[in-house]
């Protein structure tokens, strides 16, 4: 409290002594009317309109009026949770939000505590990283086929960048047909990393199969029985006797 201020109110308490003693009429000033209080200064002003603790915080220059409402109601220079006459109301849980760990004896000063990042990804476990010890996870990391919750979303490798193609292998011959596929980080079930048969019904068809005398493309080259071991020599039979003259 000021000098000033000090003097002002010894100066009223004398004056209500003195007419205490000498006049038994004469009272100390007035209180305030309803809704007013006393402010250090010595004059009535409003309460705070959000006064709601019954504590008698002030509106006007000692005291923020509003803790929310962005404005600099006391003219002190420090809007709303900024302004210590705040810091113990409601809207202002935490004190101001300056990243700072001091306690709230500061304008600038804060109660929570600072945020560690351990692995250097900008992110640290109080924001949502879920493993802070890897700069590969994170919540805005990129999904990758490694086992891992890279994105922190709860869900391990959906929708990776790095998947596989995979293509459906009907008859087991370890070649897939090459329209039957999916995209996935591990292979499913009857699932091979070739797409290269051309018939996936058949297990004796496949690229590097050996051709037989079947009308089948067995080794997926595009010609049917051709070079096939099992192929027999025929002679031409002109006179239709059921012989044919050799070359």
């Amino acid at each position: 409290m000021g000098l000033e201020v000090l003097m002002r109110v010894l100066e009223r308490s004398v004056l209500a002594v003195l007419c205490l003693v000498l006049w038994s009429g004469c009272t100390a000033s007035e209180p305030c009317p309803d809704g007013q209080g006393m402010r250090s200064d010595g004059v009535c002003a409003a309460l705070a309109l959000d006064d709601i603790d019954g504590g008698g915080d002030l509106a006007g220059p000692s005291g923020e009026s509003s803790c929310d409402d962005g404005q600099d109601n006391d003219q002190d220079g420090f809007v709303d949770c900024d302004d210590q006459d705040c810091w113990d109301r409601p809207e202002c849980p935490s004190g101001d939000d300056d990243d700072s760990a001091a306690s709230d004896d500061q304008p600038e000063d804060d109660d929570s505590p600072p945020c560690t990042d351990l692995d250097g990804d900008n992110w640290c476990v109080e924001e949502g990283d879920c493993d802070d010890t890897s700069v590969q996870v994170n919540p805005t990391a990129v999904e990758l086929c490694d086992s891992i919750d890279n994105d922190c979303n709860g869900f391990i490798d959906e929708s990776a960048v790095d998947v596989s193609v995979w293509y459906l292998d009907a008859d087991e011959d370890g070649y897939g047909a090459a329209h039957l596929s999916v995209d996935a980080c591990v292979a499913p079930a009857g699932y091979v990393a070739n797409g290269d048969d051309c018939d996936d019904l058949n297990h004796g068809a496949y690229p590097g199969a050996l051709e037989v005398c079947d009308q089948l493309d067995n080794n997926c080259d595009g010609v049917i029985d051709e070079g096939s071991a099992a192929a027999a020599t025929w002679f031409g039979d002109a006179d239709g006797d059921g012989y044919g003259n050799r070359p």
